[in-house]
């Protein structure tokens, strides 16, 4: 979505139910639970010339969602492994047009 400077964007990741089957010497099939994800980011142009300037703000996770990844190698130290929770970068980036 863009007004004017404003530039808006947004992502939703969702993923089903995942199983890991191969896993040796384990008879239950270890599983990550569905999830989804909601990231964002925003920036304003503030010089739009032969340069531009703008200022930026990028969500990860925006609903500080919990959700967690097992593999083959977490079955035997630890069972459930925890993502990303909510990260936010914010910047300034310049650029020079030709």
């Amino acid at each position: 979505m863009r007004y004017d400077r404003f530039s808006l964007y947004t992502n939703l990741q969702f993923r089903g139910k995942s199983y890991n089957a191969n896993v040796p010497n384990i008879t239950d099939q270890v599983s990550n639970n569905s999830f989804s994800v909601w990231n964002l980011y925003a920036k304003y142009r503030i010089i739009d010339r032969r340069s531009r300037l703008d200022i930026f703000i990028k969500v990860r996770n925006l609903l500080n969602q919990r959700y967690y990844h097992v593999t083959e190698a977490n079955v035997f130290n630890s069972p459930l492994i925890a993502q990303d929770p909510i990260r936010i970068t914010a910047g300034i980036s310049f650029q020079i047009c030709k």
